[in-house]
């Protein structure tokens, strides 16, 4: 008797273990909504990025890239609590989703860590907008937003296409795959 309750518990907590297994394979439309939302948060910092270099080949006042870093933060800012909210709901996610969140986070950091720099050259020389030094920092702010942009979107893409691709072969009646 003792042996048949062991290996009742036993099948439970296989059961068990294969249904968690196989709830975390499923992508979460949730995830794939707040992706989305990154993406375009990302983009649309990247813009505001390349407006900010643009204002260092003009006769821009400093004010004017005070007001457009701001504006860039804001952008930032806001993807912060989008990645916030996915880290919450990571361990929700499919394995896609978690490498996707697990690589947001130090795109992110870099985001920060480049427009902090940025931000810290024109408050040290205001004066100095239109020469090389500050345009480096505006081209790399530029450059990291757009990377981070880039590879978000990538996941993004990724998603829609492994979910067309699920929805195809369960139309054909097919088998799934061993890996999804």
């Amino acid at each position: 008797m003792r042996a048949i309750r062991i290996l009742g518990l036993l099948s439970v907590t296989i059961f068990c273990l294969f249904a968690t297994s196989a709830l975390a394979q499923k992508d979460s439309d949730e995830i794939n909504s707040l992706l989305s939302q990154a993406r375009t948060q990302s983009w649309e910092a990247a813009q505001d990025a390349d407006t900010l270099q643009s204002y260092t080949m003009s006769p821009m006042a400093w004010e004017s890239h005070a007001a457009q870093l701001r504006l860039i933060q804001d952008r930032v800012n806001a993807l912060a609590k989008t990645t916030q909210r996915l880290n919450d709901l990571r361990s929700q996610g499919s394995a896609w989703q978690q490498a996707a969140i697990d690589r947001i986070n130090p795109l992110l950091n870099d985001m920060n860590d480049a427009l902090s720099a940025t931000i810290t050259a024109l408050n040290d020389h205001p004066e100095r907008v239109n020469l090389a030094p500050y345009r480096e920092y505006a081209h790399a702010n530029y450059d990291v937003c757009e990377g981070a942009a880039t590879v978000i979107s990538d996941f993004v893409a990724y998603g829609k296409s492994k979910g067309n691709s699920v929805s195809l072969r369960e139309k054909l009646d097919l088998p799934p795959t061993a890996k999804q």
